[in-house]
């Protein structure tokens, strides 16, 4: 009974200090859907340790975390949402990296523009409208508005939830022209037209961190992330991994 007694009592604890040892919850950004979930599936089966996947604008996913949601780490689109939930102490100290890379595309539907071009010029002989990402917190969207301003192009905007709202506009011709980034473009039903200068917009970095709520497999799947294999994985997905 009294042995009994303390297994309920250690469960009962378990329970309290915020989660499954056997699983990880990512909150991700949109566009590295498919790479994560081939690296969940890879480690689920290394491990047995089940990764839980939620991904959204990298805005919507730190705001989910901020009210209390249950993340053990966040990667995201852009610096600026990871300072977001370092600034309110929500991230472990000493835990964020830069994990990624990506360019900024444009790209066209298989009804339009097939004929990819080089020069920054050539956007000013096209016409809208585009979709891409709310500027006013979708990362990229705020690249994007970098790089229209560079380049001097004011086409009508669709702004989108996020990069994969945008491209499925124009993968379903619901709109001529996106702007995703290049792990986007390379999906079948769209055209990549035009890669963008780095130096037309802010570097398009993805941080990771493990939070503050992070359950005790977090770390090893962190560093999973960080691994030789996850690098092959990204580059595979047109990601750069950062070094």
């Amino acid at each position: 009974m009294k042995y009994l007694l303390a297994c309920l009592i250690l469960t009962g604890l378990s329970a309290c200090s915020g989660g499954n040892v056997r699983s990880v919850t990512v909150f991700g950004a949109a566009s590295t859907a498919e790479a994560l979930m081939e690296l969940a599936e890879r480690y689920e089966t290394q491990t047995g340790i089940k990764i839980r996947l939620n991904f959204a604008s990298s805005s919507i996913c730190a705001r989910q975390i901020e009210a209390g949601a249950r993340a053990d780490i966040f990667i995201s689109a852009n610096s600026k949402w990871m300072d977001y939930l370092e600034k309110k102490a929500l991230l472990q100290d000493g835990t964020r990296i830069d994990l990624l890379k990506n360019r900024l595309v444009l790209i066209g539907s298989s009804q339009g523009i097939q004929t990819p071009f080089t020069k920054m010029e050539n956007l000013m002989g096209l016409e809208g409208p585009l979709a891409m990402g709310d500027p006013s917190h979708v990362p990229a969207g705020i690249y994007g508005e970098q790089a229209l301003h560079r380049a001097g192009w004011r086409p009508k905007i669709i702004p989108t939830e996020n990069v994969r709202a945008a491209l499925r506009l124009v993968a379903r011709g619901e709109a001529p022209l996106g702007l995703v980034y290049q792990s986007d473009a390379m999906h079948g039903e769209v055209i990549p037209l035009y890669i963008f200068p780095q130096d037309s917009h802010s570097p398009i970095l993805y941080p990771a961190a493990i939070t503050q709520i992070a359950g005790p497999s977090a770390q090893n799947f962190f560093q999973f992330l960080q691994s030789e294999e996850a690098r092959m994985v990204y580059e595979n997905f047109h990601f750069e991994a950062n070094p």
